[in-house]
């Protein structure tokens, strides 16, 4: 039993950090410019364009 805890949790471990993982590098390769020109379209009450919008993390910054 003690061995079917740990080998679950190991997979958990895994899984969690693949999505992590995987999450970092959508947003990095994600462009965000329609998203937040129909968000700031809808609050402003104006056409918003926004060409590209980009977000990088960058650790330690």
């Amino acid at each position: 039993m003690l061995r079917w805890f740990l080998g679950s949790l190991l997979a958990l471990f895994v899984l969690l950090c693949t999505a992590i993982t995987g999450g970092w590098f959508w947003i990095q390769h994600k462009d965000f410019a329609a998203l937040a020109s129909a968000k700031l379209s809808k609050s402003l009450h104006r056409n918003v364009h926004i060409g590209h919008l980009h977000i990088h993390i960058h650790p330690g910054k």
